[in-house]
This record gives structure tokens, sequence and C-alpha cells, in this order.
């Protein structure tokens, strides 16, 4: 199973939005980000040119803010089979 980190999953609009509303429920939270992350089954290693491919077809939207640490995280997955 190769895991490999996407792009924002919040637009920045979303963004301040989700933070303002945290914000009013604890005055502590200071950011807040969300990312895609895929996961590919993979039967064997792949080869430069098949993670090149994989690459580009995981290259879409805006890139994740580098400024957010991840200090609590929670990672969202659909159950098994969708």
């Amino acid at each position: 199973m190769i895991k490999i980190p996407g792009t924002s999953a919040l637009s920045d609009f979303r963004v301040k939005q989700l933070l303002t509303e945290l914000q009013a429920v604890d005055s502590n939270i200071t950011a807040v980000s969300a990312q895609f992350i895929h996961f590919a089954d993979v039967d064997n290693d792949l080869n430069q040119s098949q993670t090149a491919i994989l690459g580009q077809l995981l290259s879409y939207g805006s890139a994740q803010s580098e400024g957010v640490q991840n200090l609590n995280s929670l990672l969202v997955v659909p159950r098994a089979g969708t």
C-alpha cells in the first residue's frame, strides 16, 4: 500500500469560515486544514515510469498549505468496499 499526500481539501474561503466557527467554540484554535490522501494498493514496487504516471494522475487542485502543522490530526476514510 502506497500513501500519497494530495492537495488541500478546502478552499481558502472555507478554511477561513471554518476557523471562525471553530474559534467561536475554542479561542485557542489557531489554524485548520484538510488534505486529500490517496492510497494505492499495488502488488509490486512501482518503477520510475509508473511512479511518474501515478504522480501525474494525482496532480490536481491547489497545493496543501505548508504553514499548518499537524498537531492534532484525524484520518477520515470511506468504509471498506466504497
